[in-house]
């Protein structure tokens, strides 16, 4: 028996279903990525960064987290050079950013982002593009960079960039030296955060 649908009702229908995959796709609670707490460092040619903690109060070494934003106020698009990836992209090493931590009697040290061996096979750049107005944020975690264990205390931790052109020119990217690479050298305000003592 063949039954004709109305066309209202097929159109009704097919609102139902796009309404409801928008809501889908609507994001239950939306954060703001960088807090309005945060202190950002000097602006230098259209970019600045800053480094914030993601957990506030006493903390320990594994549940030391922060974020690291580089923002673009500038009025043009650019494009920055983070460090290096391995593997196509797999391993992301940020290692142009500098990151220093600094105890309570003045001794510093530099972080590396993690405990990663020796690079073998292919190296490409790590590259962020980052229009006018965008931000763009990178985890750090203590627990995994390569940080000997910290004794209870107040600790100081800083954040430097040096942005440079392509380093890692492969055959198959030998366009990549005449992106529009952000040149120069920014850094965050320094954060003083405390790690807390452990013992029973």
């Amino acid at each position: 028996m063949f039954v004709e649908r109305s066309p209202r009702l097929t159109a009704c229908s097919f609102c139902l279903v796009l309404y409801a995959a928008v809501l889908m796709c609507v994001p239950v609670s939306a954060q703001p990525v960088i807090s309005s707490q945060t202190v950002w460092g000097t602006a230098s040619d259209g970019m600045r960064m800053a480094i914030s903690a993601v957990k506030s109060g006493p903390t320990t070494q594994h549940d030391a987290q922060f974020d690291v934003a580089f923002q673009n106020v500038g009025s043009k698009d650019a494009v920055l050079n983070l460090g290096y990836m391995l593997g196509n992209g797999k391993e992301q090493a940020p290692e142009a950013v500098r990151i220093t931590l600094t105890d309570r009697n003045g001794k510093s040290e530099g972080v590396q982002w993690s405990r990663r061996g020796g690079v073998a096979g292919r190296v490409d750049d790590f590259i962020v593009a980052l229009p006018s107005g965008a931000t763009y944020v990178l985890g750090l975690n203590l627990e995994r960079a390569a940080v000997e264990k910290l004794d209870a205390g107040r600790y100081r931790i800083a954040a430097r960039f040096e942005g440079k052109g392509a380093q890692y020119r492969n055959l198959d990217m030998s366009g990549i030296g005449l992106m529009n690479f952000w040149i120069g050298t920014i850094q965050a305000m320094p954060l003083e955060f405390e790690i807390a003592d452990q013992r029973p």
